[in-house]
């Protein structure tokens, strides 16, 4: 695979008690998921200084997970509850829920469509006007069509028509793929684990959200003390 590199234009706080699952940027909030039995929540923080705008914690028993925003709605995985949650993106409040088969982990849209990864080499989507059953929309291979698993937190970008994901474990842990949204092929690979260096390594690199506006992506991970936004090539 083609590998890509990056350069960082700029840093920002974060709260190094978060396990980040899910980050989504809506200029100028960031919403985070922090997963953990009994410490589960999702968060409203203003990107620049991390204050909290608004924050909501999950019942004890779910596992937060990826997480992304569609219009004036959120919407939050669970790990392996089989279900989601739709909350109002202003006000953080309860708006309804969603299910599924098998486990959740990463969460982007495009459009009306939610794209949803289960720890596998699968991308799964639905839309969100009818949120009915699930289907298999991409198999995510490498330039010798092998299946690369453990795809976690994902990252649509419709002006290129590339998902971003990063992997959870394996050969290419800490890295972010860069995948064709049509087919499934992994088009480039980014290694970030010189950012884990950075970190002290606290934990995995687990959060990736994509700023239109400046054609870049914030980049964290569980327990980080930093958000770095960064230009990739």
């Amino acid at each position: 695979m083609k590998k890509i590199t990056y350069k960082i234009v700029q840093t920002y706080p974060h709260i190094d008690q978060i396990s980040t699952q899910g980050l989504y940027y809506q200029a100028p909030y960031l919403y985070e998921s922090s997963g953990g039995i009994g410490k589960s929540l999702v968060r409203k923080i203003i990107l620049e200084n991390n204050e909290i705008e608004r924050e909501i914690k999950l019942p004890d028993f779910y596992y937060a997970e990826g997480l992304t925003v569609v219009q004036n709605k959120l919407y939050l995985l669970t790990w392996r509850s089989q279900k989601g949650f739709i909350l109002d993106r202003a006000s953080l409040e309860y708006f309804g829920e969603f299910s599924y088969d098998g486990q959740g982990w990463g969460l982007t849209h495009s459009g009306d469509v939610l794209y949803k990864t289960n720890g596998s080499n699968l991308i799964d989507c639905v839309n969100v006007e009818t949120m009915n059953a699930w289907s298999n929309h991409l198999e995510v291979v490498n330039d010798v069509t092998r299946p690369v698993n453990s795809l976690n937190e994902i990252e649509f970008v419709e002006s290129h028509n590339v998902i971003y994901a990063n992997v959870f474990t394996g050969r290419h842990q800490n890295s972010l793929l860069k995948i064709n949204a049509s087919n499934g092929q992994i088009i480039s690979i980014l290694d970030l684990e010189d950012l884990l260096e950075r970190e002290g390594f606290p934990g995995k690199l687990n959060g990736v959200a994509y700023k239109e506006d400046t054609n870049t992506f914030l980049i964290t991970g569980k327990n980080w003390k930093t958000i770095y936004e960064i230009s990739i090539e």
